[in-house]
């Protein structure tokens, strides 16, 4: 076995040129998604990653579009806001390979990214791919077509070192940016393994949990009244900015009282997005605020979701809505869009030692550190659906979302040899 890795580590490096190109290849195609104001541009990002898996030697590639009406019977689901049918020609990407007489591995990323922002801002076009000092530069380079080329280049490699005994399942899922539809879609269809791996960005750390987050809305009421007569009005602007500093306290208060999580940081509550008034000249009578509150698994129901956390956002807002004498006769209305949960898997799950192994190997001797991932991620998914999983792959989740986003080419080369690697010793 350790023969079979060390001529993979090989391998990986002699095709050190292909991997890095077909990094860039990915990042040139534009997959953005900005849910909910436009719908995701997955589509010929997907046709590169099936075009692959076919050149691999999949046999069995199916491209599936998520299924509203299955997928909304099910926890992790994020409905619909302002679109219907958004995932017509969204599809997910899956393949499955091996013989089926060893283990099973899914192999699992999202094609989609977040918007570039600004192009203006950016050194290095978002879509250019450009390398400079040892890094790839583009939207999506970290999060994360660096991880789905690693993915597929391992898979590629490990076949043509050695028949896959075992079976693996590579997904490319669409919508993560979204809240995770296309991974939930994947699980839905029946999609499961003995292990996953999921090559979100954590610089080759084992990432074996991660925050829950609730997403939510509050709405804040005034009253209308033309400027000139400003007092005849009450301001929801005004009383949302008194919102904002009670969540502040609250969001102060859960990280002194939270039960802590040894690999996750403090419980956060954000104000995302705050918009209030139709015109200057108007005393603007609605104010919403949109918030993003990480929960951690200590804070779980009984069914593993995040309800408490819910009830303690909405009480809270009202109790100190209370002091307000306008507030307290025309409260705040607090609804939550949606869940999605923390996950976990064990410490001692053989998946860790199995990454650690062939990571030793690649290192002389050294182990990777185990860590939390302070976001929310597909891994959950995949965990609430019978698949231990775990996020492993290349890239500074710091540098994700960013301006003048990048990965270092060395990490994805690493990346692909412990991908490599395991699918060998792992399928067997």
């Amino acid at each position: 076995m350790r023969e079979l890795i060390l001529k993979a580590f090989k391998e990986v490096e002699r095709n050190r040129r292909e991997i890095v190109n077909v990094c860039r290849d990915l990042i040139r195609i534009e997959t953005t998604n900005d849910p909910p104001l436009k719908v995701g541009k997955e589509k010929e990002g997907q046709e590169y990653v099936a075009k692959k898996l076919a050149e691999i030697g999949f046999k069995d590639i199916l491209t599936l579009e998520p299924d509203e009406e299955k997928l909304s019977k099910l926890k992790g689901y994020v409905p619909t806001q302002d679109w219907k049918d958004r995932y017509t020609g969204r599809p997910n990407v899956v393949g499955v390979l091996g013989r089926g007489d060893g283990r099973s591995l899914i192999l699992n990323g999202h094609i989609d990214t977040v918007t570039t922002g600004p192009i203006e801002l950016w050194q290095h076009g978002p879509f250019s791919a450009e390398i400079e000092n040892g890094k790839i530069y583009g939207r999506g380079s970290c999060d994360m077509k660096g991880g789905l080329a690693a993915m597929l280049m391992a898979l590629r490699i490990a076949r043509e070192i050695q028949e896959i005994q075992g079976k693996v399942i590579f997904e490319s899922a669409v919508d993560e940016e979204g809240g995770g539809n296309g991974s939930l879609a994947c699980a839905a269809e029946g999609y499961s393994a003995d292990g996953a791996i999921v090559a979100e960005p954590t610089n080759l750390k084992i990432c074996r949990t991660h925050r829950g987050v609730l997403i939510g809305r509050i709405e804040v009421y005034g009253k209308a009244a033309h400027a000139s007569e400003k007092y005849e009005g009450v301001s929801a602007l005004d009383k949302g900015v008194e919102i904002l500093r009670e969540l502040s306290l609250l969001e102060r208060w859960r990280r002194d009282h939270v039960e802590p999580h040894p690999l996750l940081d403090k419980p956060i509550i954000l104000a995302g997005k705050f918009q209030a008034g139709d015109q200057v000249n108007i005393v603007p009578s609605k104010c919403t605020i949109d918030i993003d509150v990480k929960y951690l698994p200590s804070e779980v129901d009984e069914e593993g979701a995040g309800s408490k956390v819910k009830d303690q956002v909405e009480k809270w807002v009202l109790k100190e809505s209370e002091k307000d004498s306008w507030l307290k006769l025309h409260p705040p209305k607090v609804e939550f869009l949606y869940d999605l949960p923390p996950s976990s898997i064990p410490p001692d799950h053989p998946l860790i030692s199995a990454i650690n192994s062939v990571h030793s190997m690649l290192f002389g001797g050294r182990t990777t550190s185990v860590i939390g991932f302070q976001a929310w991620s597909d891994m959950y998914h995949l965990n609430s659906h019978n698949t231990p999983a775990v996020m492993f792959g290349p890239g500074d989740v710091k540098s994700a979302h960013q301006t003048d986003e990048y990965i270092d080419v060395q990490e994805l080369i690493d990346a692909t040899k412990v991908l490599c690697g395991l699918i060998i010793s792992w399928c067997r």
